[in-house]
């Protein structure tokens, strides 16, 4: 009897220790689109306005109820014929990108670093739903680019948040 009380009472230990220290591990910081910290290119612009000749536009969440997302379907005549990139530069041990479930295009990841200069590409089908990058230097700068990779054929690129995974005690 005793011992069963014992065992529970490590258990809960556990099961405490184990979620005290998975929360206090990292901090989630959560960016909408149209975040300050995010940089567009060319320039994104709401779909309200009067004329929207960017690549890049703000539309209401396909998934979420007055939520937003930025959009793309690739260079337009308007915005020079740029092929849609986007930077964001943070610190951090991960990151997820997320997708609206009508994003359909291909996209180039990018991250880099500097001293030492690292910089890794990789391609992504943005259909997925879930952009995941693990492992990154908790104490230095990284540089994400996102690029639109234009098809043959029309695709659509949108992102519902990006989240930054920090180091709680960095």
């Amino acid at each position: 009897m005793q011992t069963a009380s014992l065992s529970r009472f490590w258990l809960l230990l556990l099961c405490w220790s184990t979620t005290g220290t998975a929360s206090a591990a990292s901090v989630n910081v959560t960016l909408e689109p149209n975040a300050s910290q995010i940089v567009y290119s060319p320039p994104a612009c709401n779909i309200t306005a009067p004329t929207c000749d960017s690549a890049w536009c703000f539309l209401p969440s396909p998934d979420i109820a007055s939520g937003i997302i930025s959009s793309t379907e690739g260079p337009t005549v308007g915005s020079g014929a740029l092929v849609p990139q986007l930077f964001l530069t943070f610190t951090g041990i991960g990151l997820y990108i997320r997708t609206s479930n009508l994003s359909t295009a291909t996209a180039n990841v990018t991250l880099s670093t500097q001293d030492p200069t690292v910089s890794i590409t990789t391609q992504v089908h943005t259909a997925a739903g879930l952009i995941t990058v693990v492992d990154l230097p908790p104490n230095r700068a990284t540089t994400l680019a996102l690029t639109y990779i234009p098809a043959n054929y029309s695709t659509r690129l949108d992102i519902s948040n990006i989240t930054i995974v920090t180091a709680a005690n960095g």
